[in-house]
């Protein structure tokens, strides 16, 4: 639901609204085969990246699988799986947008994050918040089309 104000007055019946990027719920695991990822709610697509400690793997020879599903709306599901042994070392599997370039969600993927249990995100600001995320990405947009 969007709610708008305009100090423009009853003159203007439309405003254009434009999503720039958002990604909704985040979930991490670590499976028998290696660490696997889950970015639910993304708008625009995107790429994801998997990292070791600060090695990037996703331009190396770690073999990764990614799959992409439109669903109801037009968010897109986007799961990679990456085919690793397990290590003391932390997983990142992260997100980046094709529109901007940025990383826009992640998740950090612990030795102790099981198929039975969540992963934690990295506190950067970047980890999705579900509803909020998508609720302040409208926000900012608003008010950078009323100024």
């Amino acid at each position: 639901m969007c709610k708008l104000q305009s100090n423009m007055g009853a003159l203007h019946l439309y405003t254009p609204l434009e999503l720039e990027e958002c990604a909704g719920m985040v979930q991490g695991l670590l499976t028998s085969e290696g660490p696997a990822c889950t970015f639910n709610s993304v708008h625009p697509d995107g790429d994801v990246h998997w990292f070791h400690g600060s090695h990037n793997l996703s331009d190396g020879p770690a073999k990764h699988n990614t799959t992409k599903r439109v669903g109801e709306g037009g968010w897109l599901t986007i799961h990679s799986n990456l085919q690793w042994e397990s290590s003391d070392v932390p997983f990142n599997c992260s997100l980046k947008s094709s529109k901007s370039g940025r990383y826009i969600a992640n998740t950090l993927i612990h030795k102790s994050a099981s198929a039975h249990g969540a992963s934690r995100s990295l506190p950067n600001g970047v980890r999705s918040h579900g509803p909020l995320r998508i609720f302040l990405c409208i926000s900012v947009l608003l008010a950078v089309t009323l100024k």
